[in-house]
């Protein structure tokens, strides 16, 4: 056990260009902030860019290819993640912290394993919640860590076996937006662009192929409101409730729900998910469409989230990829929010939703195309079980490597199993 400040070359938290905001460019010196860092990885989005000027007079919160950055304000603190070497020249703002490991005897990826291993995060929350009105993390608190130091070999090998599960957990990811943008772009040649059809007909919403009907989403599908559960329904554990906040585009979000007992779900059964089911926001980020992922325990539908309900087990057969392709669209999402309505939040009924102008195809086209898409739907559940696995067995080892309580051969072993 050794202080973690006597093994790196910086520590050290960013700060605020000189002009704030008014300093962002669209192509400049990256500036990273708290959103930017999450304990899966460095995400881009929200990324900003800073001018020259302003980013030369930060040159001393420089943040160099493998430096471990840590959020140390605010409900974010103790998120932690790698600087990627694709980002380029950044800077960082003064909630995020640098820690720049001695290479000579800390490995930076096996630092920010032990930084996000359960015991540490809990230390780091228990030690920003200490006596301040804000939570927050001092450069001393971070110095005085006392951290687990394998020789170095051991540090690369115990973060390569947990790196091996997390490159796995990347390449599914990446290979679901592939498989996404790939059933989007064919419903887009085969029902936007009617690619293949030449006799094509005036309507109401334009030129549509001969034989089409022209109407509304709600001619053909059906709509389920979710259950209002009471404040005193809630509990820490138990069977998970899909809220406004888990609809994600794509896959809905089954890790961050609130949970019922056994008892107040029997009592709303009817409101029980299946896999594959296809949710829509109606409240704030209105119009997020997800469906619902392959899960142990199947969740309820709260409120304010909508379930997409087919009239029959043939309708769902012909109807269910063409519905979920058509209201994962730019042009219904666009529709959905302009159809909403209040000041402090976006609200969308869901007659407005049921009202979405479209075409429906011909039969066989739907069929054809639910046979051909049917399968890369199929496979992206597939492949997000897969990670949510994954991202359990090394959530299991993290803490045991890193403690010295499992040896790196028995953990090189079942990885070996799974990946």
């Amino acid at each position: 056990m050794v202080k973690l400040g006597s093994l790196c070359t910086k520590i050290g938290s960013g700060a605020t260009p000189r002009g704030g905001s008014k300093v962002y460019v669209s192509n400049g010196t990256a500036f990273v902030r708290s959103q930017n860092v999450y304990n899966e990885g460095f995400s881009s989005e929200g990324l900003v860019f800073i001018e020259s000027g302003a980013a030369n007079a930060l040159n001393n919160v420089a943040v160099m290819e493998g430096d471990v950055l840590l959020n140390i304000t605010g409900e974010s603190v103790g998120r932690c993640c790698l600087f990627p070497k694709d980002i380029g020249p950044a800077r960082v703002s003064q909630h995020v912290m640098i820690i720049r490991p001695d290479v000579k005897s800390l490995d930076n990826a096996y630092l920010r394993y032990w930084l996000i291993s359960p015991s540490i995060q809990g230390d780091l929350a228990g030690f920003s919640a200490a006596g301040a009105t804000r939570r927050a993390l001092t450069k001393g608190m971070i110095e005085d860590l006392n951290i687990n130091v394998p020789p170095l070999p051991e540090q690369r090998r115990i973060a390569a076996v947990l790196g091996a599960l997390d490159d796995k957990i990347e390449l599914n990811r990446k290979m679901n937006q592939t498989l996404e943008a790939l059933a989007q772009a064919l419903f887009k040649s085969w029902f936007v662009d009617f690619d293949g059809h030449d006799d094509l007909v005036e309507s109401e919403i334009g030129p549509v192929p001969r034989g089409w009907e022209v109407g509304t989403l709600g001619q053909f599908v059906q709509f389920q409101n979710g259950y209002a559960f009471k404040s005193k329904d809630w509990q820490d554990e138990g069977i998970p409730v899909v809220k406004i906040g888990s609809v994600k585009p794509n896959i809905v979000d089954v890790e961050n729900v609130s949970y019922v007992s056994e008892d107040v779900a029997s009592s709303a059964s009817r409101y029980r998910l299946d896999v594959g089911d296809i949710l829509i926001g109606m409240t704030g980020y209105v119009g997020e469409v997800g469906r619902v992922p392959r899960v142990p325990v199947l969740p309820l539908l709260n409120q304010r989230v909508g379930r997409m309900v087919f009239g029959s087990i043939k309708e769902q057969e012909l109807l269910y990829c063409f519905t979920y392709c058509l209201m994962r669209t730019q042009l219904f999402k666009e529709y959905v929010e302009k159809m909403s309505h209040g000041s402090a939040q976006a609200n969308v009924s869901s007659k407005a939703i049921l009202s979405f102008e479209c075409a429906r195809p011909v039969d066989g086209e739907l069929m054809a195309f639910n046979n051909l898409i049917k399968p890369v739907l199929d496979r992206i559940l597939i492949a997000d079980e897969e990670s949510r696995t994954l991202a359990e067995l090394r959530d299991v080892l993290l803490p045991k490597l890193v403690s010295g309580e499992l040896r790196v051969e028995e953990a090189e072993e079942l990885v070996a199993e799974v990946v």
